[in-house]
């Protein structure tokens, strides 16, 4: 999947609780409230991470990506 994302500063990385995290071009990503955003999958992570790299900026938004 990270071969979707144009800059490759972007990563993804596992907290010990299972959920991931992703840093756009560097970046952490926050919700509105301070908290990072988290997903319940690697691939949900990269898949907001591309959808930011074509926006050519982090999407606000205060849903958590790849939680029902």
């Amino acid at each position: 999947m990270s071969d979707d994302i144009m800059n490759q500063s972007s990563q993804v990385h596992r907290l010990a609780a299972g959920e991931f995290y992703g840093l756009w071009r560097g970046q952490g990503i926050y919700l509105t409230g301070g908290r990072m955003r988290l997903f319940n999958t690697r691939k949900a992570a990269w898949t907001f991470l591309a959808r930011c790299d074509a926006a050519g900026r982090v999407i606000r938004n205060n849903a958590r990506q790849g939680y029902a």
